[in-house]
């Protein structure tokens, strides 16, 4: 190795987990999780839902998936309480989420090759209210949309 560098003194499970605030809601019709069970290995899933970003007039957004009964359900229960958009009929709700982004790359019938990034959740928890100062001596100064893209 090295000498220039220091060795990475914290938990190797954090290294790549992302932590975002945002809008959880879902792209089913029905505006909730599809949950099941891989055939292989047995263990649950829900898929179908959407995480949009917190951040300036243009929202990214990513779908995402969940594995793990108890993380499962809370995604559910949250979703199944949260505020229904009167323009997409989904809910939707603030919240925070920490996971894992993940490639999930597949060739079709025809021989094309699809590219897609999703986010596995691994943690939800309300979010902060926006424009909070988080403890910080300066407080969140909001700006003209204009500015920003200046």
């Amino acid at each position: 190795m090295t000498k220039i560098l220091e060795q990475f003194k914290g938990d190797l499970g954090v290294i790549n987990s992302i932590n975002y605030t945002g809008l959880l809601t879902t792209i089913t019709e029905d505006g909730m999780p599809r949950v099941g069970s891989s055939a292989k290995t047995g263990n649950s899933y829900a898929n179908g839902i959407k995480f949009v970003l917190d951040g300036g007039n243009k929202q990214a957004n990513l779908l995402a998936v969940a594995y793990g009964d108890s993380l499962i359900q809370k995604i559910v229960a949250t979703l199944s309480n949260a505020p229904v958009s009167s323009v997409t009929n989904k809910p939707f709700i603030r919240v925070g989420v920490t996971g894992k982004l993940q490639n999930n790359n597949y060739e079709d019938k025809e021989g094309v090759m699809h590219y897609k990034t999703e986010m596995v959740i691994t943690d939800i928890w309300e979010a902060p209210v926006k424009n909070e100062t988080f403890g910080y001596e300066n407080p969140v100064v909001e700006t003209n949309a204009s500015e920003e893209q200046e």
